[in-house]
């Protein structure tokens, strides 16, 4: 192998999941790429097949995009209102053992 490789091994309209493998680090890992849903009926489904996912993946992963939730009321600039999405996030976020990088963003996209 040269280069990287992905392998693809779960793709919805949420997520797409695979294996990383690269000839300069040799361990594989995954990689979660996300589009959480926008729409707050669907997102109990989002995460707990997001939850389900990661607690299946016994090596180390990366999720990664944009999950349309937050994690703390402090950063929902628009809106002084908290919502049920903050608290499924926090608590599967939690769940996983994810750490939160946070995100560099202009305030129309928080």
């Amino acid at each position: 192998m040269q280069g990287v490789d992905f392998n693809p091994s779960f793709v919805s309209i949420n997520i797409i999941t695979g294996t990383i493998c690269s000839d300069t680090y040799h361990s594989p890992w995954q990689l979660f790429a996300i589009y959480g849903p926008p729409h707050y009926a669907e997102k109990s489904e989002f995460w707990d097949k997001l939850q389900r996912l990661c607690n299946n993946t016994k090596i180390l992963f990366l999720l990664i995009g944009d999950f349309n939730g937050y994690m703390y009321d402090s950063e929902k600039v628009l809106s002084s209102t908290s919502g049920t999405s903050t608290t499924e996030m926090f608590l599967a976020m939690n769940q996983i053992g994810a750490i939160d990088l946070g995100a560099i963003a202009n305030e129309l996209t928080l």
